[in-house]
């Protein structure tokens, strides 16, 4: 296989890990604002868990973006700024997407002053 062929099947790889990470955060915060689940996971420790998880979930997606990145301009070193600013901008889209999953998480508080049950 060739590093052009190796290239362009990391830049998928970087394509699908955003693209998941998107896919996952968006099904997560509708299912927030659903009354049922939402009033299901509307207590401080259930809220915690989720934070917590989706925190590591979502360092591990920027991992995975940066480890792809780094491999595609170790093979082709003309083009790293490219994909370092490719790699820049899908890390700073799953971290928006993860900030937006939150605010839906804690929108009950933030919005109608909802307390969170023990």
């Amino acid at each position: 296989m060739s590093n052009t062929e190796i290239i362009n099947h990391l830049w998928q790889a970087a394509n699908l890990v955003t693209g998941f990470a998107a896919v996952q955060a968006l099904a997560f915060s509708y299912a927030c604002a659903r009354k049922d689940f939402g009033d299901a996971i509307n207590t401080r420790s259930a809220k915690r868990t989720i934070v917590w998880t989706f925190g590591l979930v979502s360092i591990g997606y920027c991992l995975a973006i940066a480890w792809c990145a780094y491999h595609q301009a170790d093979l082709d070193p003309r083009h790293s700024a490219i994909f370092s600013q490719a790699a820049i901008g899908r890390v700073l889209f799953v971290l928006a997407i993860t900030a937006f999953t939150f605010l839906m998480l804690y929108a009950r508080q933030i919005f109608s002053k909802q307390r969170l049950r023990e």
